[in-house]
């Protein structure tokens, strides 16, 4: 499929889908009412704790499936320094995305861009240089 592993493409779906699930499904916006207010959720009837148990099983499950990516797939053996600064790249894409899906999918294509321009010894030269610009012009929202 293009050269890509599965969990590449299961890991679109998934950001679709939590898109989908927090803007458009009635257990969705339960779960940001308990993060916006819990006091309120719960003065509703909703299982504040329970709530906040399967959001917090979920997120680790999709760190799970990141760490086994990186370790297996992206990186197939043991390096010290795998993650090099990735996670705090993730975290500052998320805010700066306003924690929007849609807008943490633009911001991983930008990073995963520019790690894959500097790694790459034939992007060097100025001519790939302009190229590398002119498309970043032309995707800007």
């Amino acid at each position: 499929m293009f050269g890509h592993d599965p969990l590449v493409y299961l890991g679109i779906l998934v950001l679709f889908g939590s898109g989908w699930f927090l803007n458009r499904s009635r257990w969705g916006m339960v779960l940001r009412a308990v993060g916006d207010s819990d006091v309120s959720a719960h003065a509703i009837g909703y299982p504040v704790v329970a709530i906040r148990f399967a959001a917090v099983t979920f997120g680790g499950l999709m760190a799970g499936l990141g760490g086994g990516y990186l370790s297996l797939v992206y990186t197939p053996l043991w390096a010290e320094h795998m993650t090099a600064g990735r996670g705090w790249i993730a975290l500052a894409l998320v805010v700066f995305a306003s924690w929007r899906p849609a807008r943490v999918l633009f911001g991983a294509i930008l990073f995963g861009g520019i790690t894959i321009a500097q790694l790459k010894p034939r992007l060097r030269d100025s001519a790939s240089r302009l190229l590398l610009c002119r498309c970043s012009l032309t995707l800007r929202p």
